[in-house]
């Protein structure tokens, strides 16, 4: 199934995460009218974005390793500016063409199923004043940080990934399962943690 499917309808995504759909991650249809602002699509069976009636906007967007296109037009109009497609399988874009602001690279995200971005990520300020639509990220943290607008769903903090965690509740280095639990806590916002053992 698709990850959004909109008919006769009028509607603003904004930081979301829309991914591993069975087919397209957001399908614009019937006369729809859509906003799609700071989102992160990715990893769907067939089109990132697909539209085929109606108007879609596309804006500071992550849309990639999705199975058939990035952005795909097959009827209506698409706008869109300020977006990273990249890594598409079929096409980055089918029916359009990359516009104004629009990157083809690597968004470089944590991995392992962790969309937020690394310190290194060219959507980093990369993006569109969006203030007048959006103040926050998908967490709740401000946007902009740093003086400019990321691309995606997440605000790239760049305090993230350079905090350590010292638990010293045992001396092996390993983690305790509560400790494992708010390793993956906090890897899930980013940040790289890494077991010390206890000298004492």
């Amino acid at each position: 199934l698709d990850g959004v499917d909109i008919e006769n309808s009028i509607i603003t995504f904004s930081n979301c995460i829309i991914h591993n759909n069975g087919e397209h991650g957001i399908d614009a249809r019937s006369n729809a009218t859509i906003s799609i602002l700071n989102c992160t699509i990715v990893q769907n069976a067939l089109d990132g974005v697909r539209v085929s009636s109606g108007t879609t906007t596309v804006l500071n967007c992550i849309v990639t390793s999705n199975s058939d296109e990035g952005l795909d037009v097959d009827g209506g109009t698409l706008n869109h500016s300020y977006n990273l497609v990249y890594g598409n399988v079929s096409n980055n874009f089918e029916g359009t063409s990359a516009s104004t602001g629009e990157i083809t690279a690597d968004p470089q995200f944590v991995g392992g199923g962790d969309y937020h971005l690394r310190s290194t990520s060219p959507a980093i300020n990369f993006g569109t004043d969006l203030s007048a639509s959006l103040t926050d990220d998908f967490h709740g943290n401000p946007r902009p940080y740093n003086g400019g607008w990321d691309m995606g769903y997440h605000e790239h903090d760049s305090t993230q990934g350079s905090i350590e965690l010292l638990f010293v509740t045992s001396n092996d280095g390993y983690f305790t399962t509560e400790e494992r639990d708010r390793k993956t806590s906090m890897e899930t916002w980013g940040f790289a943690v890494h077991a010390i053992a206890s000298t004492d």
